[in-house]
This record gives structure tokens, C-alpha cells and sequence, in this order.
């Protein structure tokens, strides 16, 4: 047995492939009130009773019906292609885990953010806008798509990806005439997560960075320096004759942290913040050499913000408040739009919808978010229903999810404990004042009965991928197990829990793995119903050589998780390390009949057979072990056996 390797693995989740999304029936209802049957875009008149509200929607669907239909998502833009010589060059920046409030532009006297503040001053600011989900995938979709994450079905990292049947404004400005490309920074948005969609380059060339003294901090990522060069490298490069779409994506501000601020000793997220602004300024004056600055548009945005210990949460994630769902959005295009700041709350699923009206092109008619060019001119965005959602904890953990409406400076988040929050009054969230507006939680609680859970797109990682992400602070793991709805958790009651949970990987990394496994023990209680808890902790046992307390873990992950082959694989090993070989070979069979193409299952399918007294079965193990791996460390070795037959 000692032949083999620890392979740390990750459950594959069932595919569930989103439908294509039909025509969707739109409709405008006054006042403020405007529908599509994917997902409503406002809010519910006050004064609308129920039935009323039905009764319309019935008798609108019908008239419709009786009407023509839309064709499907590719042929939704029907507008002849713009002249080529007039479309805008479009930059959209995307500075990932960035509070709005961390910027000078928004109100921070200490920001170092000058290039960051002058577009702002030169372009349209949106004091409100709001991010979908407090999560780097699902986000940009959001982003790129137009749609809210019940629809594009991406609603994690690592494990989700977005579809094809997904249209982005990538696909559309493709289909008009623009060259493509992206240029992003970490493992969240590798080409494999599905928004490489309508990009000619999609460059997400990164590797580890050193980043820190830990292990832990072996990065996934590339700084802002090196994203900068690669798109500027590109768009240098494109034809002058026509358009392009660049979407650049920074990863700097995200933990851990290794910029510090001018004069600080310390690297904190300030100084992250401060670097990527000065490299954007230098991004954006080669942009200007290179192509004409009055036709140009540029777009800043983040996917979310950064708890930083606010509410207890210290990264993201987990919550829904506004330290982790308020981001900038900054639209800058000289030729089309008067410096304006806008009142009233945006989300980011309108950025897509919105370069396309400044970029003169009709698409994304189905997606969730509007143009915001009408409030760019009159200051004022409409008031409607700004939809969020974290799903993390339940994908995760098994605890409760997370998700809500923002209506004007109202803010209801949908929990266990439901809170709602007078945002103008108390923009720290601070004052739960759900006891005393009923009424209105009961609009909004019909607001999302009708958005539903929606759908989720998730596939299969590989083990390198999972580490990519553990490294980033963001764990990918099989749902947790099936906990009753009435049952799980207030997230608001595992925060410190969930704390704790990621800080053994810190402890890990730094060579403590006795108080990393105590750690572990004492978080059972508090995470048995999650089959990712007991997959880490079985880790960490692994490392530690206690491969029979492996063994116990990865047995209760299966007990709440039955199909996750590699948590069945790994407790394979766990038995072949404490020669328990008639179990192994139990597991190693289960496996083998699902992934029949599993080398690391040959491999140690091999070993139990070898070590039960049957050569044969073992050397044909070995067989489809060495052609399926072939350049495995230990193929030489295994090649050996098998051409001695013994």
C-alpha cells in the first residue's frame, strides 16, 4: 500500500441542465409594476389586492398567447448590425470583492482611489447598486447574463457552471460585430465555469502566487499588473475598424491580502483597493492611446463586498447585508452620457442590458434587469424589486437559505428569523424592524413565492480544481444532506461556527493539525448534517496517519451523502491504510461500477485484490490503471508488475 498517494477527491454533483428558456411573456402594469415570466423586475403595488393581481395575470397570458411568439434566446436580436465604424468599444472591469463604501468616490475620505474617483466625476455613479449574490461565479453571470441566479442556475462557485442555453452580452455583441475578449485573475471564473461564451480569447492564464508565509496562502490567482498587461496586450492588438468588448476582471482586494496602503506597514484590503486603482489608471491611458476616447464606453463593477467583521462575518458568502451585496457601479462614455450621480437602487443585472442600449444593439429582451440609460439622463433610477439570494450555507452546510427584496430603502431577507431594515434610517442593518411592518413582509414573502428556488446548473470537479478553491478561501463539496426545511439552521446562529470551520484550514497550513483536528471534533455538533464537513475532517485525520478516525468520517459523509463516489474512493484507501482489504475492496467495487474509467480506483482496487490472494484481478486492475494513467508517479512502478505478472 504504500505505493499509492493521498488523492484528495471531490464529490461529483447530479447534472441538472436548464431547460432553454422559453419566450417570456412581459408585461407593464402601472404604476411601477412591470413582470416577465422568468422573473419580475418590480415591485407589487401596495394598493394591488391579491386576486386582482391574478386575475390580470391570467387574462394577460392569454392575450398574448393568442398572439405571435418571440423566437428563442439566439434569434432575440433582430436589429441589423449597427455601422461597425459608430458601435463603441466597450470595457467592462469587474474589481472583485470591492465595497462600494471603500471608495472615494462613495464617500471614504482616506481611499487612495483617484483614477477610480475621476471616472466617476467624468461618467454616471450609482450610489445604490446592488450585487445578486455575495458569491464570484453566480455574480458574474448575473453580470454578464441579465438574469438573477434562480435563472441562469449558478448559484456557487466550483460546482455550478453556467449553461449554453444561456445567452450573455458577450454573444450579442459578438453576433454584431465586436471582437472578444476576457481577461480574468482567479480559479472562481476559469474557462471551465461556462462564460467563455461568445469571447474569441478567454485568458485565464494564472497560476499560484506565493502570496504568504502559509501554505494556505499559495494563491490561485494572478495580480491586477499581470491582468492589465494581457488585455492591453490584446486590445493593442485588435482591428481599429471595429469594435471591441474587453471584460477585465481584478482579483487584488480579495483575501488574503499582500498590497499594504502608502505609508502602512501592514498589506490590508485598503491597500489591495489602492494598487488595483492605480494599475486601472494606467490600464485605461494605454486603452486611450489605443483606441478613440469618444467612443468608448467603460463599465466598473464588482460581484460583491467583504463582511470585514461586520454582523461577525469577516469575508463573504454566508450573509446577505449590504457590507457584502452594495457595489460600485461607475459608467463612463463621454460621447453618450452627462456626469451624473443617480439615486435610487440598481443591480447588476442591469450592466448588461445597459451597454447595449448605449451600444445602439436590441438583445437580452428575456433577461431580469433594464437599461439604465433613461436614469442616466434623469438622475433617478424607478423604483422596483432589487432580488438577492445566498444559497451557500444550505449547499454547504444544510443550514437555511438566504435571500430577499430590496425596495427602495426597504430591505426584507427572507430567514428563519426574517429581518427587514429601513436602509435611509439604518444603513448599518443594525434596527430589525420586521415586528412592525407585517403587512409588508407579506408582499414580499409573495414576491419571492413568486421567483421560486429556481434551477441549478452543477457538474463535476476535478481534485486539483477543489484545492484551487479551498486555497481561496471558498470551499466545493455535494450539497449537504437532506435536512428538513423546518430544521435548518439561521445561518445568523452558525456564523462563528462557519468561522471557526474555515480557520482549520488556516491551522492545517501552519502545521497545526493537532488543534486542527480538536477543532474539528468540537464543530461536529454544530455541522452533522453536512457531508462536506466530515469529507474535510476526514482530510485533516488523513494527514494526521489517523486513517481509522479517516475512515469513521468519510463513513458518516456517505451516510448523508450515498453517492458521492469520492468520498467512497478516499474511504477505500482509508481501509487499505488500516488493512481492513475486504472493506476497501467493498468500496473500490461501488466505485468501479459507477466510474469504470476511475484510474485511481484501479489503482487501489489492484492493491486490495493483490492483498486478498488474487493476482489475476489485480493485474487487470493494474492494466486499465497504466492506460489510463500512463503518466502517473507511480505507472513505472505498476508497469513492472504487470509485465512480470506477479
Amino acid at each position: 500500500c504504500s505505493w499509492f498517494g493521498w488523492y484528495r477527491w471531490h464529490s461529483p454533483s447530479t447534472l441538472s441542465l436548464r431547460e432553454p428558456k422559453l419566450a417570456t411573456l412581459q408585461y407593464i402594469l402601472k404604476p411601477g409594476t412591470v413582470f416577465s415570466a422568468g422573473f419580475f423586475r418590480a415591485s407589487i403595488g401596495n394598493n394591488m389586492s391579491s386576486q386582482s393581481f391574478i386575475a390580470i395575470w391570467l387574462l394577460l397570458i392569454v392575450c398574448v398567447c393568442a398572439g405571435c411568439e418571440r423566437s428563442e434566446v439566439v434569434e432575440r436580436n433582430t436589429a441589423s448590425s449597427p455601422d461597425k465604424s459608430q458601435s463603441p468599444d466597450v470595457i467592462l472591469i469587474s474589481i472583485d470583492t470591492l465595497r462600494a463604501d471603500h471608495l472615494g468616490c462613495y464617500g471614504k475620505q482616506s481611499a487612495s482611489t483617484p483614477n477610480l474617483d475621476s471616472l466617476a466625476a467624468s461618467g454616471v455613479l450609482f450610489e445604490t447598486a446592488c450585487t445578486t449574490v455575495p458569491v464570484t461565479l453566480p455574480a458574474h453571470c448575473s453580470i454578464l447574463s441579465g438574469l438573477v441566479p434562480p435563472e441562469h442556475g449558478v448559484r456557487t462557485n466550483g460546482s455550478d457552471f453556467l449553461e449554453e442555453s444561456v445567452v450573455t452580452v458577450t454573444e450579442v455583441l459578438k453576433k454584431n460585430g465586436y471582437q472578444t475578449g476576457a481577461f480574468v485573475a482567479s480559479e472562481p471564473l476559469k474557462s471551465d465555469r461556462g462564460l467563455t461564451q461568445g469571447f474569441d480569447v478567454y485568458d485565464d492564464q494564472f497560476g499560484g502566487q506565493n502570496v504568504g508565509k502559509s501554505r494556505f496562502e499559495q494563491q490561485t490567482e494572478r495580480f491586477a499588473n499581470e491582468v492589465a498587461a494581457a488585455a492591453t496586450g490584446w486590445i493593442g492588438t485588435q482591428k481599429r475598424s471595429q469594435p471591441l468588448f474587453a471584460f477585465v476582471h481584478f482579483f487584488d482586494p480579495h483575501w488574503p491580502y499582500v498590497k499594504p496602503m502608502a505609508g502602512a506597514e501592514k498589506p490590508g484590503y485598503s491597500g489591495e483597493i489602492a494598487y488595483v486603482d492605480r494599475v486601472l489608471g494606467k490600464m485605461l491611458e494605454s486603452i486611450r492611446r489605443d483606441r478613440e476616447e469618444s467612443n468608448l464606453i467603460v463599465v466598473v463593477t464588482s460581484d460583491h463586498g467583504e463582511g470585514l467583521g461586520e454582523h461577525n462575518e469577516k469575508s463573504h458568502c454566508i450573509f446577505v447585508y449590504d457590507s457584502t451585496l452594495r457595489v460600485p457601479l461607475i459608467i463612463y462614455a463621454p460621447e453618450r452620457v452627462t456626469p451624473k450621480r443617480v439615486d435610487n437602487p440598481v443591480s447588476v443585472i442591469d450592466v448588461a442590458p445597459t451597454i447595449l442600449e448605449l451600444a445602439g444593439i436590441q438583445g437580452l429582451d428575456d433577461c431580469d434587469g433594464i437599461s439604465l440609460v433613461d436614469a442616466m439622463k434623469s438622475g433617478a433610477a424607478e423604483i422596483r424589486d432589487i432580488y438577492f439570494e445566498s444559497y451557500y450555507g444550505q449547499i454547504r452546510f444544510g443550514w437555511a437559505p438566504l435571500n430577499g427584496i430590496r425596495r427602495g430603502n426597504l430591505k426584507y431577507i427572507h430567514a428563519p428569523r426574517a429581518e427587514m431594515y429601513d436602509l435611509q434610517k439604518d444603513p448599518g442593518e443594525l434596527d430589525n424592524v420586521v415586528a412592525t411592518h407585517q403587512p409588508l413582509v407579506a408582499d414580499f414573502k409573495n414576491v419571492l413565492d413568486l421567483v421560486g428556488e429556481g434551477k441549478r446548473s452543477a457538474g463535476i470537479l476535478d481534485d486539483e480544481a477543489i484545492r484551487k478553491l479551498a486555497n481561496l478561501g471558498y470551499v466545493s463539496a455535494k450539497p449537504a444532506g437532506n435536512v428538513d426545511k423546518a430544521k435548518r439552521a439561521d445561518p445568523k446562529d452558525r456564523i462563528e461556527v462557519y468561522d471557526q470551520f474555515q480557520s482549520a484550514y488556516q491551522m492545517y497550513s501552519d502545521g497545526a493539525i493537532d488543534e486542527t483536528l480538536n477543532l474539528m471534533a468540537g464543530l461536529e455538533k454544530h455541522m452533522s448534517d453536512s457531508p462536506h464537513f466530515y469529507f474535510e475532517w476526514a482530510f485533516f485525520q488523513s494527514e494526521a496517519d489517523d486513517w481509522q478516525g479517516a475512515a469513521v468520517s468519510y463513513a458518516k459523509c456517505l451516510e448523508l451523502d450515498s453517492e458521492n463516489t469520492k468520498a467512497r474512493l478516499n474511504l477505500g484507501a482509508a481501509h487499505l491504510k488500516t488493512k481492513n482489504f475486504a472493506e476497501a475492496q467493498k468500496s473500490l467495487d461501488y466505485v468501479l461500477a459507477v466510474e469504470p474509467e476511475n484510474a485511481n480506483a484501479r489503482l487501489y482496487a489492484g492493491f486490495a485484490a493483490k492483498e486478498l490472494g488474487n493476482n489475476q484481478l489485480a493485474i487487470e486492475h493494474w492494466k486499465h490503471f497504466v492506460r489510463l494513467a500512463p503518466h502517473h508517479p507511480d505507472a513505472a512502478k505498476i508497469r513492472a508488475v504487470v509485465a512480470s505478472g506477479n
